[in-house]
C-alpha cells in the first residue's frame, strides 16, 4: 500500500513561526515540502551466488558451513580428482606420444624434401609426405588443447569464493557425489548492498531521488537504476537503488524508500493550535477583537523535529496570527468541545 508524505526542506520557515509568536500567538508561515511517496523495498545483496559443480565426483572435504566469513579465493570444499588426475596423466602422454609423431613427420618431410631434388622421389609422394607432416602438426595442438581441458577439469574438483562474503547456505555433505550443474555452496557479499521496489508507473516518470528510511533518519541512495520497461500486469517499474555501505542490513528484509518526486509550498501549524469538534477541525485566529474560532480544512500530519505539525489547506492564510494552543485559548473563554 503506498503512503503520501512530505518532509518539510525548509524548517528554518517553520522556526520564524517561534521567533515570531508572542506568549501563545504565531504567524502563520508557508514552508517548503519534499513530497515523498513511501514504497516498500526488498533488500538484496549485489553479489550473491551459487557455486555448483563442473566436473563430477564425491565431496571430499568441506571447509565452510552456514553464516562463515570468507575471502576472495579460499578453498571452500574439494571432490575426489582421481579420475581427473589420471586424465591429466593421459592427456600428458597424448602430447608426448603426438610430438613424437610429430618429430617422425619432420625428419620423414625434410629426408623426402632431399630426395625430391636429387630427382629420386615423386611429386606425388613428396605431397603426401608434406600432408602427413600438416596432420601430425594438428595432432600437437590437438593434444594440447586436450591437455588444457583436462587441467581445467582437474580444477574444479576445487570449489573457492569468487568474493569475500558469507555462506548462506550448503547445499551438499561429505561423501555426497555431485554432477556437473549441481548446486554446491550459496553465499553472498556483505557490501555493497540495493534496495529493490516495484514503483508506480506515474512515479517512475517523476522520480528525481530515493532516500531510505533508517533509525538515522532518511539516507540518500546512490547510484539509482530504472528498469527501461513496466510490468504490463501490474503497470510499476522496476527500480535499483545502491545503498550506502554505512547500513547494516540483511539481505531478504524489507525497507521503506522515499520516492522524491519534487518540492511544493504549504503552511503548518502546530497540532496543538487545532481544535477538534467531530468531523469539525478549527483554530482560533486572531483579529481585531481577539480570538476568533475559524473552521480550517486540513491535510496531512508532518513530524519535524520529533514534534507533529499539521498542513493547513484552507482557512488560514500566510501572515495571519493564530493561537498555538486551542484548548487553553478554549478554557480562557469558557468554551466547550
Amino acid at each position: 500500500m503506498l503512503q503520501s508524505r512530505f518532509r518539510c526542506v525548509s524548517l528554518a520557515a517553520l522556526w520564524l513561526v517561534a521567533l515570531h509568536a508572542s506568549a501563545d500567538v504565531a504567524t502563520a508561515q508557508v514552508v517548503t515540502l519534499e513530497r515523498n511517496t513511501w514504497i516498500d523495498a526488498r533488500i538484496e545483496a549485489v553479489n550473491e551466488s551459487t557455486l555448483s559443480a563442473q566436473t563430477a565426483g564425491a565431496v571430499k572435504q568441506l571447509f565452510v558451513d552456514v553464516n562463515d566469513r570468507v575471502q576472495a579465493g579460499e578453498l571452500l570444499l574439494t571432490l575426489d580428482a582421481t579420475e581427473q588426475r589420471a586424465g591429466v596423466l593421459q592427456a600428458e602422454a597424448n602430447v608426448a606420444k603426438a610430438m613424437a609423431q610429430q618429430e617422425d613427420a619432420r625428419v620423414l618431410l625434410q629426408r623426402h624434401r632431399q630426395l625430391l631434388q636429387q630427382g629420386t622421389l615423386s611429386q606425388g609422394e613428396f605431397d603426401s609426405t608434406t600432408a602427413a607432416a600438416k596432420s601430425a602438426e594438428a595432432a600437437v595442438a590437438a593434444a594440447k588443447a586436450g591437455l588444457i581441458v583436462a587441467q581445467q577439469q582437474l580444477s574444479y574438483t576445487e570449489i573457492k569464493a569468487p568474493y569475500a562474503g558469507i555462506v548462506k547456505q550448503r547445499h551438499v555433505d561429505i561423501g555426497e557425489w555431485v554432477s556437473p550443474g549441481q548446486a554446491l555452496i550459496s553465499g553472498f557479499a556483505s557490501t555493497p548492498m540495493r534496495a529493490v521496489a516495484d514503483v508506480p508507473q506515474y512515479l517512475a516518470q517523476q522520480l528525481s531521488s530515493v532516500s531510505i528510511a533508517s533509525q538515522q533518519g532518511l539516507i540518500a541512495t546512490n547510484q539509482v537504476t530504472l528498469f527501461p520497461y513496466a510490468d504490463p500486469q501490474h503497470h510499476s517499474v522496476r527500480l535499483r537503488a545502491r545503498l550506502p555501505e554505512t547500513l547494516s542490513l540483511m539481505p531478504g528484509s524489507w525497507a521503506k524508500l522515499a520516492i522524491n518526486s519534487g518540492q511544493r509550498q504549504a503552511l503548518l501549524v502546530p497540532q496543538s493550535a487545532v481544535l477538534a469538534r467531530g468531523e469539525i477541525r478549527s483554530l482560533y485566529v486572531q483579529d481585531g477583537h481577539g480570538a476568533m474560532l475559524r473552521q480550517v480544512r486540513l491535510g496531512g500530519v508532518q513530524t519535524i523535529e520529533q514534534q507533529p505539525w499539521v498542513e493547513v489547506v484552507s482557512g488560514l492564510s500566510e501572515g495571519e496570527r493564530y493561537y498555538l494552543d486551542a484548548h487553553q485559548q478554549m478554557a480562557k473563554q469558557g468554551e466547550q468541545p
